[in-house]
């Protein structure tokens, strides 16, 4: 199976904002930058890891049919530290038409994960993880319906000088690409985001 046609579909950059309003965390406050860096981190990954699973699976399908598989994979972050994937995926694809649907469902757990924030590098572990969902569709090369990826769960986090808390993540993200518009909301942190972002 031609994989260049769906991969090029499922790469989609996933962009956070968060407004100055921190409320609901426990522990320390996280600053605005540093729950950006965070969600950015979280959506990077899930991407990253959809997209080498169905490299890995596609590579030798041919024609049309469903495939079902499971990821464990392990991402590093950009300060140390590690996140491991864990995904069950579901295609339902058809070459000739350029056609699929894609289902997966899984969990983030973060290791000692580090992302830098305003002025301190931020750490943080799975309580127990964040569970995500991503859904895709597209025929003849081109999108059929909004692709949407969710993340929810919770995280424990420290930073270099001295902060530390217990971190909720709820976040929605839409790509329409008939529309040419993205949406992004939720909350990270305490940190309420809401994102809209169009493009020609």
């Amino acid at each position: 199976m031609q994989r260049t046609w769906i991969l090029g579909l499922a790469a989609v950059t996933l962009l956070a904002a968060c407004d100055d309003d921190p409320t609901g965390t426990e522990g320390d406050s996280m600053t605005r930058v540093e729950a950006q860096a965070v969600a950015s981190n979280v959506f990077a990954v899930g991407e990253a890891a959809t997209t080498e699973g169905i490299t890995e699976v596609t590579e030798t399908g041919e024609g049309s049919g469903t495939i079902h598989f499971t990821q464990t994979s392990s991402h590093p972050c950009p300060q140390g530290g590690s996140v491991q994937v864990s995904l069950n995926i579901d295609v339902d694809y058809d070459e000739p038409a350029q056609a699929f649907e894609l289902d997966a469902t899984g969990a983030l757990t973060h290791d000692g994960c580090a992302v830098a924030g305003d002025d301190a590098v931020i750490t943080f572990d799975g309580d127990p993880n964040l569970q995500v969902g991503v859904y895709a569709a597209a025929e003849g090369g081109v999108a059929t319906t909004p692709w949407t990826n969710s993340v929810e769960g919770a995280f424990t986090w420290a930073a270099d000088d001295g902060r530390e808390g217990r971190c909720v993540v709820d976040l929605f993200s839409s790509t329409d690409f008939v529309d040419r518009e993205r949406t992004l909301s939720g909350e990270v942190c305490g940190h309420t985001i809401q994102q809209t972002v169009t493009w020609q």
